[in-house]
């Protein structure tokens, strides 16, 4: 309820899911019954290591804070209303996580993302359904790749590659 996905149309009567990734900050900033809002976008596969365990979770996505405002996805460990908050938190769904960890909550553990950042685990996400149209990994902050330089070069008004999702208010007027 309240959750829309922002479509691009074109003057060639084209429309796909993308848009531009400036696009969300000036929606939010001028629109004042947009509650939340969030990217959704792959930039990069990074590798994930912990002790001796290492892998590259096809299912990685940047997000912004704002991440669990938008969707009401619960969490299995952790705190929804400070995850992702911090630029080197991440959150993993509850599959990758055991891979790394078992059956422990694993909060507060930090691992290395591309053999260099540490990050540090802010939640793990409960079982998602296989009908969800959420396909999650790993949920890293939109703070961490806006340091790539291959980012900030591509991430312009003139570059459609992220998905916007925005939760309005009660009672907005969606037009």
């Amino acid at each position: 309820e309240n959750l829309y996905y922002i479509k691009t149309f074109t003057t060639s009567g084209h429309d796909y899911n993308e848009t531009t990734n400036p696009l969300l900050e000036k929606i939010k900033a001028s629109c004042p019954d947009v509650v939340a809002g969030t990217h959704l976008f792959n930039w990069d596969l990074p590798w994930l290591s912990y002790n001796d365990i290492e892998l590259q979770e096809r299912k990685t996505s940047y997000v912004d804070a704002d991440y669990f405002e938008v969707f009401t996805i619960p969490l299995k460990y952790g705190d929804h209303r400070t995850a992702l908050k911090n630029k080197y938190d991440e959150v993993l769904t509850d599959k990758v996580s055991k891979k790394f960890f078992g059956e422990i909550n694993p909060v507060g553990k930090k691992m290395l993302l591309n053999d260099t950042l540490s990050v540090k685990v802010a939640g793990v996400l409960e079982p998602i359904s296989s009908y969800s149209s959420l396909r999650l990994g790993v949920l890293l902050s939109t703070q961490l790749v806006e340091d790539y330089q291959s980012f900030k070069e591509n991430s312009g008004w003139n570059n459609s590659f992220t998905s916007n999702m925005i939760r309005l208010s009660p009672n907005a007027d969606v037009q």
